[in-house]
């Protein structure tokens, strides 16, 4: 009997089973073995169906099935150790290789943080991990903390939002004052340390280091100088997938004064995300000193606190001692060609300019700084270098040279030692002048563009201006630095700065061999719009209408470009022409709402200033319903930083006042200068309508304190920022004026009415509404101290009212009743009943019968003719005469 096909099919079965099989449950042993017996059955019964069967194996039938039996178990031992052996294999496989993967995460994970596994915040040491810096007289880690006056602000600011940016001037100590922040926290935290420049980014998208802590696990993201991780490692993304994957996160920033301006440009989204920073201060406030004192008595302060412990301090005592051991000069002389050249390469690191100073050029500029011009005393020069490149302490020095094989020897200066200098005093022109010399004849334009741009954020204009002026195409490196500083202005609306910009970038677009005239067409758009802003409409008008001719010579003049330039065209008019003013921004309003929808944020720019146009025609109920559609559209925006929301707020609450309103205006006017300072500070220029406004509506409500404190604040802003003779300053004047009319200061007030009608004739058309204004308002202060001049200033109003607004409006009434007043004061009961019934007539239309204004008018009416029956529609009617019968 062959039994080889059952053999084989064990065999089979086996291999069948194994197939795929490497796993080393119960359960698949329990299934390995039921197949194989299933398929031996098969085999023996279909072997043994065909097979003659002898006689002896039939007196023996348990020899076959015993042998058969012993084929299985030998196979199944065979396969069971083949299993084993495979299952081994791939666990050692796969344990070397998680090994292998964790130790390349590990190694990948040490280049992105300082410190793994994460320790808790409070056990680091900061003056290793943290980049706090380290005492060089008390020991690193025993020097007590100086508490500062940031410090209860910095920790609310932290707990509120869960960031905290500190701008710190040069040694102020910012690094060690976040630390304290973050120490102050109550609940335990790690700390998550990343490494500059993209650390933080390949530690949580690439590493994915989140998925590896605790749920339960609180951090702190620890940013010390915050701008070394931009552009590429830090942005807002990121930050908001923190917040979310680690609950309670807080984020601890710190950024040097000398680079925030830079930084808060390049990253505006980034900056807006931290919030307003906390600012600390280099020197000590008194009580700051006084706490200071009492900690370290044989400290000195004077300096600060980042010199007072530091090797800076060392340094800068060098620097202030002089070299007073020189043999070039006089015995105990100090030597001034040490002083200069110290000088040269701190001022040399102030110009922004990456290119380093040449010897050469450091001797030529130190020689002009001492007004020693000539050939340089070579043996002198060396030994001032090596005085200023000897080490002080900790191996710093406050120069350093570096000669490379073949080229000149260059000099820079220590990076704190500059800051410092810096921040104390800008540059002097000819350190600006040679970097910029040095950066052009290397035709380094990306050079000559950093040199203009951080002369730009000091305010150096005429520096600037030469850097632009060096600037030869619209498309090379250095043109994208003025591109950088109208972003800096633009954040600052720092309307002056920005004209000079503009007018560069447009004519190197006009010069450019590839010009592209719908570049040119935005260029002009940009600089008419900065014009109007900087409050001078013709020049604007000028240019947005070059704007405009070149748009329509293009195609698709419903184009949003176009809608805009004639918006922007549309505000010109507003202080001189509000009719053609709405006609243009209502045909702007049409060309975004086509294009762009009905809820787009250009829709809304253009629909603020046509509510403009309307207060400016004494519209406001039109206004209102314009405004509150603009300022709905931006309260739906994501950014609740919102430039353009706070003036909305403000020209709505206008639209109030005049709608006699004026708690609901102040509520509106309150929102929109918080919104203001909060974005731009106490100072700046588009603060001073929100204050006049503020101001108006106190007085409306009869809180002159109020009103009086509100006007002379935006009267001083506005005399910051602008010429004495601007329209802005002679309406706060006005503002200001009437206030103290009503105060009862009535010869102040006069003469500040005065000065306003005096720039608003020289500045506006005789019959312009603002001119009606302050004749009106001056005609009001000289109402109790000579009627007769006051109703010569009410006579010459009232006409420039009857026409801009019409015969029914309440600027018409308030006119009527003042010339009634000034009429009865010089003896002229008739004419004075004349042209208050007429002022009754207005009221009673407009506010109704009840109204306190129109009670005021009635019973100045009564005053002069007790007998008169006023009626309920504004009519007044002299009694029947008495018949004698």
């Amino acid at each position: 009997m062959d039994h080889s096909l059952g053999v084989s099919q064990v065999s089979a079965a086996w291999q069948y089973a194994r197939v795929g099989s490497n796993r080393t449950h119960w359960k698949d042993w329990i299934a390995v073995a039921i197949t194989a017996l299933t398929l031996v059955s098969i085999g023996l019964t279909t072997n043994y169906a065909s097979a003659a069967v002898p006689g002896w194996l039939e007196r023996r039938p348990y020899l076959p099935w015993a042998a058969l039996g012993l084929l299985v178990v030998v196979q199944v031992l065979r396969e069971i150790r083949a299993i084993r052996r495979d299952r081994d294999a791939a666990l050692k496989v796969a344990a070397e290789q998680a090994a292998a993967d964790e130790a390349a995460w590990l190694r990948s994970i040490a280049r992105c943080v300082k410190i793994w596994p994460l320790q808790r915040f409070d056990q680091i040491d900061p003056f290793d991990s943290l980049g706090v810096a380290s005492s060089l007289s008390q020991g690193p880690s025993s020097t007590e903390y100086v508490q500062r006056d940031v410090d209860r602000p910095a920790r609310e600011h932290l707990r509120a939002r869960g960031l905290l940016l500190i701008v710190g001037a040069p040694a102020s100590g910012a690094t060690r004052t976040a630390y304290e922040t973050a120490l102050a926290e109550p609940l335990a935290r790690s700390a998550l340390i990343p490494i500059a420049p993209d650390g933080l980014r390949q530690a949580v998208d690439d590493l994915d280091v989140l998925s590896r802590l605790a749920d339960s696990d609180r951090l702190v993201l620890w940013l010390d100088d915050v701008d070394r991780f931009c552009p590429d490692g830090l942005s807002v993304r990121l930050l908001r997938e923190l917040r979310e994957r680690s609950p309670g996160l807080r984020v601890v920033a710190t950024i040097s004064s000398t680079r925030y301006p830079t930084w808060v440009t390049e990253e505006r989204e980034l900056s807006r995300e931290f919030g307003t920073p906390v600012a600390l201060e280099r020197l000590l406030s008194p009580a700051e000193l006084a706490q200071a004192a009492a900690i370290y008595p044989d400290f000195d302060f004077a300096e600060g606190v980042g010199p007072a412990f530091t090797a800076l301090g060392s340094l800068l005592e060098r620097l202030a001692g002089g070299d007073s051991h020189c043999p070039f000069e006089p015995a105990g002389g100090d030597c001034s060609m040490a002083r200069a050249v110290v000088d040269v390469a701190t001022g040399w690191a102030g110009t922004g300019t990456p290119r380093p100073l040449s010897a050469d050029t450091l001797v030529m500029l130190a020689q002009q700084r001492m007004s020693r011009p000539g050939e340089p005393d070579k043996a002198h020069l060396d030994h001032v270098l090596k005085w200023a490149a000897a080490p002080v302490v900790a191996g710093l020095s406050l120069l350093s040279t570096t000669s490379l094989e073949g080229q000149e020897l260059t000099v820079s200066a220590n990076r704190d030692v500059a800051d410092l200098r810096n921040d104390e005093s800008v540059p002097s022109v000819d350190v600006w002048t040679a970097a910029l010399d040095q950066a052009h004849k290397a035709t380094d334009s990306e050079a000559v563009g950093r040199i203009g741009y951080h002369a730009h954020i000091l305010q150096l204009s005429a520096v600037a201006a030469q850097a632009w002026a060096l600037v030869s195409d619209i498309d090379e490196d250095g043109a994208a630095y003025i591109h950088l500083a109208i972003e800096f202005s633009a954040i600052r609306r720092d309307y002056a700065a920005l004209i000079p910009l503009y007018e560069r970038q447009l004519a190197l677009a006009e010069a450019s061999p590839t010009r592209v005239p719908l570049t040119v067409a935005r260029l002009l758009t940009q600089l008419g719009h900065t014009w109007q802003e900087a409050g001078n409409s013709a020049t604007a008008r000028e240019l947005l209408e070059l704007a405009l001719a070149i748009y329509e010579e293009e195609p698709g003049l419903h184009d949003v470009k176009v809608a805009r330039t004639i918006g922007i065209l549309g505000s010109t008019w507003i202080d001189s022409d509000a009719a053609k003013a709405q006609e243009l921004l209502e045909r702007s309003v049409a060309i975004c709402e086509q294009q762009l929808g009905p809820d787009d944020l250009n829709v809304a720019r253009t629909l603020m200033q046509l509510g403009n146009a309307l207060l400016s025609a004494e519209e406001p109920l039109k206004a209102r319903t314009i405004l509150e559609r603009a300022l709905a559209i931006y309260e739906q925006d994501r950014e609740p930083e919102n430039s353009n929301l706070a003036p909305t707020l403000g020209s709505l609450g206008l639209a109030w006042l005049q709608s006699g309103n004026p708690a609901k205006a102040r509520d509106l006017f309150e929102r929109s200068l918080a919104l203001f300072e909060q974005e731009l500070g106490r100072h700046h220029l588009d603060l001073g309508p929100a204050l006049d406004n503020l101001g108006t509506a106190w007085r409306e409500l009869g809180d002159l304190a109020k009103a009086r404190q509100f006007a002379e604040r935006a009267l001083a802003v506005y005399r910051k920022n602008l010429a004495p003779d601007h329209l802005k300053v002679a309406r706060a004047l006005g503002n200001l004026g009437v206030i103290r009319t009503l105060a009862g200061e009535t010869t102040a007030a006069r003469e500040l009415l005065e000065r306003t009608l005096a720039i608003l004739e020289r500045q506006l058309s005789a019959d312009h509404l603002s001119v009606g204004t302050a004749l009106a308002d001056l005609g009001t202060g000289w109402l109790r101290a000579d009627p007769g001049k006051a109703r010569a200033f009410l006579e010459r109003a009232l006409p420039i009212f009857e026409r801009k607004l019409g015969p029914n409006h309440l600027k018409v009434a308030a006119t009527l009743t003042n010339l009634g007043t000034a009429w009865h004061l010089v003896g002229q009961p008739a004419k004075a009943r004349k042209h208050l019934q007429r002022a009754l007539l207005i009221c009673t239309r407009v506010l109704g019968p009840k109204h306190p204004r129109t009670v005021m008018v009635a019973a100045n009416l009564r005053r002069i003719d007790p007998d008169l029956a006023i009626l309920s529609d504004g009519h007044a009617l002299s009694p029947p005469p008495r018949s004698d019968g």
